[in-house]
């Protein structure tokens, strides 16, 4: 089992009519979709009333958990990660299109997905 962690810029991704919860399914069959409350936060303020409703829904349906986090996610999911043990890293995947983030995070031994050309896929 995956745990699959959404971060805000990826979710936006929704707002473009893309079903990034099917796309990841395709790529990650066996997985738990996440999301934090900082990135709820995160959509709030930038003002994605679809992409929050579509949020909503899934998490109502119990297909999205959420976690609780610091208002600023990336600081948080960095530490996070660093405090995980190594055993569990290659079953954390951080979907994201966030470049500094993804270079933070490159060498942890998590897996990180991405929107390429399109499509989503392992970076």
């Amino acid at each position: 089992m995956y745990d699959v962690f959404f971060d805000t810029n990826f979710l936006v991704l929704l707002n473009d009519n893309y079903d990034i919860f099917e796309l990841v399914k395709q790529k990650v069959p066996n997985c738990k979709f996440y999301i934090s409350t900082g990135v709820i936060e995160e959509l709030k303020e930038l003002d994605y009333p679809l992409v929050l409703e579509i949020i909503n829904s899934k998490i109502n349906d119990k297909e999205l958990n959420v976690l609780e986090s610091d208002k600023y996610v990336d600081g948080w999911l960095v530490k996070k990660v660093k405090a995980m043990p190594m055993k569990l890293r290659p079953n954390f995947i951080l979907c994201t299109n966030d470049l500094e983030l993804k270079t933070k995070l490159k060498k942890t031994g998590i897996k990180l997905m991405a929107l390429r050309s399109n499509s989503i896929d392992f970076v």
